[in-house]
């Protein structure tokens, strides 16, 4: 049966299951959406058509949920191929989210993304320490384009790239994804590490810190020595339990798929609370893979 449905339609096959479309039976659309979604992008051109051509409207709203549907397929292929070779290409996946999520903004998103890899690629030497290029990026960060997070989002965008390039503030959460990627396209990997919901990024290997140091800005990076997290009433609450001598319990290793799995389930949670249930559902699929990537 699957592969009788995953075959290649014939243009009198194809003109067959998107005229079913207009059937009202659920039973019916089901088995349809199979067939449609087993064609992959090459089905996308005539879907489009018949949303912009068809007098049903029950037609043109399933069209339009099968495009979504298909693209992310497509977002969830290239991700696991990704995954097979045992890599997170972060700012590629974010762009790919971007584009799914709201396509009006993507080419801006890319720009932008291009163009802070860009600047830190310039304003690091390769006889730059690890934590010379740490400091570049902070400088940049923090101090240049003034980078934030923002405590409670009160809407899903909030966690998106545009959000937060056309803004500077968004979920802390999505903050520390972006600065691990800047920082790895110049050669720095950091060690993620797992405070309560918020995230720690050191770039030493060490499991302890000495002492705690923060700023005025609601976004924090953990350096060598220098513990610091995410938001200003974590950092308060991990300042005290430091001083108690608590910190060493607090923290635990994370892995990068875990941290990016994070983001992923704030997203889908914001987006079912924004009733954007297709776009939740898909993205439990991708949260999945994330989890299970070990």
């Amino acid at each position: 049966m699957q592969g009788d449905i995953a075959k290649r339609l014939s243009e009198k096959e194809l003109k067959a299951v998107l005229k079913l479309l207009e059937d009202p039976d659920p039973q019916v659309y089901e088995h349809v959406k199979k067939v449609i979604l087993s064609q992959g992008m090459g089905i996308i051109g005539e879907l489009q058509l018949l949303n912009h051509i068809s007098e049903n409207e029950l037609a043109r709203q399933r069209s339009q949920t099968l495009i979504k549907l298909i693209e992310f397929d497509s977002i969830m292929n290239r991700f696991v191929m990704h995954k097979q070779e045992g890599e997170i290409f972060l700012l590629e996946l974010f762009i790919d989210l971007q584009k799914w999520l709201e396509p009006r903004y993507a080419d801006f998103v890319q720009e932008r993304f291009k163009r802070l890899e860009r600047i830190i690629w310039l304003e690091t030497n390769e006889t730059d320490t690890a934590l010379d290029k740490i400091r570049t990026l902070n400088r940049l960060f923090f101090d240049i384009y003034s980078y934030k997070g923002i405590l409670e989002p009160v809407h899903w965008r909030s966690y998106l790239p545009a959000h937060l390039l056309r803004s500077y503030r968004a979920s802390a959460l999505f903050l520390s994804l972006l600065y691990t990627a800047l920082l790895e396209s110049v050669g720095v990997f950091l060690n993620p590490f797992a405070a309560g919901d918020y995230i720690i990024l050191a770039y030493s290997g060490k499991d302890f810190y000495q002492k705690v140091h923060y700023s005025n800005v609601h976004f924090f990076i953990a350096l060598m020595e220098e513990a610091v997290i995410l938001e200003p009433e974590a950092l308060k609450k991990l300042s005290k339990e430091y001083k108690a001598g608590e910190l060493e319990d607090l923290i635990e290793p994370l892995s990068l798929p875990d941290a990016t799995a994070m983001y992923i389930s704030n997203l889908q949670k914001a987006l079912e609370k924004d009733s954007k249930l297709l776009f939740s559902n898909a993205l439990s699929s991708l949260y999945n893979e994330l989890i299970m990537w070990g």
